[in-house]
């Protein structure tokens, strides 16, 4: 900040003064430079003594107090901090030098330091041009001599180049997504054999051309540096109960086992108390191992992996706990036990239907998030926006719908309608036409009300006449319901109404972790009746044709699995795709439940909290490096191929099992093998299926 002052020739005067200050600053022998400071002050003041250099010497040469210059840059010049008159005697403001170094003009806030002897003779302190020059100079010379030869490498060219192998092209190979039970469609970029980028495969139905953001993240788990290279042996410690006293609230949150609690601190690179450090072992050596410990368990052991779909994995999966007689267990961290309750007390067949969204004209919610949630979020996603976008009520394509939409004004356009009941904001009631706050223990009144205004009040369905159904629906008059869940008078009756309306052409969902309560199965079975009384199943609901197998767990067997562990009726369990020991609530207590087991064998990529409670770590494929089948919708079959070979010393999970199985004298295996010579002639690179883009896929 400045002040000019409003007379010109009082600053051109000024600018002289300021110029002859420094002439004598700069040759104090010279004749005459010692006057300047000299004269007397007119008026018959004396002048103060110019000082070294600055605002202070300016306002001593043109006659003003050092307490109010007229002319200023910084509040200290204002102020007359001194040091700002030591920093404008310097050429450079930072100097290279250490703030020790004696000689130099104190820093501020610095005390002052001694000066050199050559700068108590006269000598100039400080760092002129000549020295930054030298210093840099000499700088530039060392970086110069300690830079070396970057390692030379050469190109090699193949041997014998695969004839689908170009240099600097791309291939695309299409494959099934891997990272969770949805099992959408890929289309995978490759560059001279590496995997660099994933999208959605357009002809598959599931997903049509659409990834989420764990398929485009599938890359991070195919690279990841913490991958195991190979099985490796634990010797299992007991797992000590959590520490008494209080916690943070990251280790009150993920309490079940210390093992989240010592990960949760940040402490990775070291080995907790309880576990030490796993020694490699031979794929031959630990086969034997696991073959024998599985003959020995007989009846009392357990395969538990996570959703596992495809008719060869299936029927692999069927035949292995065949041989060892063993039991198989699904578990996964969200399970559809009160789905699957729900229709079966409805239709006598429990199974996970398959929405179509694409379909829907309207679409209610109780306490769900289908753009989150669900057996298949990515094509619920791709329904969901499909219909809420703006369409010619006739029919048409987009573009017609957008061309019509100018020219009338948006009139005879339609798009879907959603309204959302739920506790808490969702991603589906955030994009909701009409959304009602209801707590969690409101959702199945409010449910039964909705069917009671469409049987009882307005006569509509074809269990309009059925006595038992009207009075099993008699309590929840809407009136009663909507003043006990804070709603409004009328919006039970305007929601069955735009739901007759929109009869076959609508869906009712109410699968979510919102409407989680004790009574989650009856709301399901609500929500199976409302679909019936108006016409939904078969047009948007499909529970017989194709229905859903992305989501098979079960917190029921689960739970069942960890009391017959407690009580010491497993000998050897075997764990693939899934992680209880992180995802079970602390009640379940499975860490103390699986100490209790005495052979325990983990399949997987990496080394995570159940996988360290473990006797054995056998090392998995990625998905992006193994064969496989899948099916995730009853008849819609889809192929896993490799397009990469393992990057570690990992074997796929149906290799294991098969490996495990000839180990302990199993034979169909063989028998297979030896059916069927042309498995054994796959080519190794990952381009079997190349320019089948969309082939492997089926519909």
């Amino acid at each position: 900040m400045s002040v000019i002052p409003a007379d010109t020739s009082d600053f051109n005067e000024r600018t002289r003064m300021e110029h002859q200050i420094n002439q004598a600053e700069s040759e104090p022998n010279r004749p005459g430079a010692r006057a300047l400071g000299a004269a007397p002050r007119a008026g018959g003041n004396e002048g103060p003594a110019v000082a070294a250099s600055g605002a202070n010497a300016i306002a001593a040469a043109s006659g003003e107090s050092e307490e109010e210059p007229r002319l200023w840059t910084t509040l200290e010049q204002l102020a007359g901090d001194p040091a700002v008159a030591a920093l404008a005697a310097r050429e450079f403001k930072n100097d290279p030098r250490p703030s020790t170094a004696p000689g130099l003009f104190p820093i501020i806030g610095q005390s002052a330091v001694p000066a050199a002897p050559a700068a108590a003779e006269g000598g100039k302190g400080g760092v002129d041009r000549r020295k930054f020059l030298q210093w840099s100079t000499a700088a530039m010379a060392l970086a110069t001599a300690a830079c070396t030869r970057k390692p030379v490498s050469y190109l090699v060219p193949y041997a014998q180049q695969p004839p689908e192998i170009i240099p600097g092209m791309a291939n695309f190979y299409a494959t099934t997504c891997q990272e969770c039970s949805s099992s959408c469609g890929l289309v995978v970029k490759t560059r001279d054999g590496r995997p660099i980028k994933v999208e959605g495969n357009p002809e598959h139905p599931l997903n049509r051309g659409r990834v989420c953001a764990r398929g485009q993240a599938t890359f991070l788990n195919l690279y990841d540096p913490d991958r195991l290279p190979h099985p490796i042996r634990l010797r299992r410690g007991h797992v000590p109960p959590p520490a008494a006293g209080p916690r943070s609230p990251y280790v009150r949150f993920n309490s079940a086992s210390p093992l989240q609690n010592y990960y949760l601190r940040g402490d990775r690179g070291t080995v907790p108390p309880q576990i030490t450090p796993g020694e490699p072992v031979s794929w031959g050596e630990i086969d034997k191992e696991i073959a024998a410990a599985l003959r020995r368990a007989g009846a009392n052991g357990v395969l538990l992996t996570g959703t596992m779909h495809g008719p060869a994995r299936t029927q692999l999966i069927a035949e292995f706990t065949q041989f060892f007689g063993m039991r198989h267990v699904v578990y996964d961290a969200f399970n559809p036990d009160a789905l699957l309750a729900g229709q079966s007390a409805s239709y006598g067949a429990g199974v996970v239907p398959r929405y179509f969204f694409d379909r829907a004209e309207m679409v209610v919610t109780f306490g769900a998030d289908p753009l989150a949630q669900g057996a298949s979020p990515l094509e619920y996603m791709y329904g969901f926006g499909h219909q809420r976008k703006l369409r010619l009520s006739t029919g048409g394509s987009p573009v017609e719908a957008s061309l019509a939409a100018r020219k009338s004004g948006y009139q005879g356009q339609r798009m879907s309608r959603v309204v959302a009941f739920e506790p808490a904001m969702s991603q589906t009631g955030l994009n909701a036409d009409t959304r009602y706050y209801v707590l969690p223990q409101d959702l199945l009144p409010v449910a039964l009300a909705v069917a009671h205004q469409l049987v009882v009040v307005d006569k509509r369905s074809a269990f309009a006449n059925n006595p038992a159904v009207t009075a099993a629906l008699a309590p929840y008059a809407p009136a009663e319901i909507e003043k006990a869940a804070g709603l409004k008078s009328g919006v039970v009756a305007q929601t069955a109404a735009e739901l007759w309306q929109h009869r076959g052409k609508g869906l009712v969902y109410a699968s979510g972790l919102a409407a989680g309560t004790p009574l989650a199965a009856e709301l399901e079975a609500v929500a199976a009746f409302l679909n019936s009384a108006l016409e939904n199943e078969g047009a948007t609901v499909d529970g017989a044709v194709s229905p859903s197998q992305q989501m098979q767990g079960s917190n029921a067997d689960m739970l069942a699995l960890c009391d017959d562990m407690h009580a010491g009726k497993v000998q050897a369990i075997v764990i693939y795709g899934t992680n209880p020991a992180y995802t079970l609530p602390q009640a379940a207590d499975f860490a103390a439940a699986l100490a209790k087991v005495p052979y325990v064998v983990v399949l997987g990529q990496r080394l995570d909290e159940t996988g360290r409670l473990a006797n054995v770590v056998l090392t998995s494929l990625h998905g992006q490096e193994s064969w496989g089948d899948a099916e995730p919708q009853k008849g819609l079959y889809s192929l896993v191929q490799p397009t990469i070979e393992p990057l570690f010393d990992g074997r796929a999970f149906e290799d294991s099992l098969i490996a495990i199985a000839r180990t302990a004298g199993a034979t169909q295996f063989d028998r297979q093998a030896s059916a069927a010579p042309a498995a054994a002639a796959v080519p190794a690179t990952p381009a079997a299926a190349a320019g089948q883009t969309a082939g492997a896929q089926g519909k």
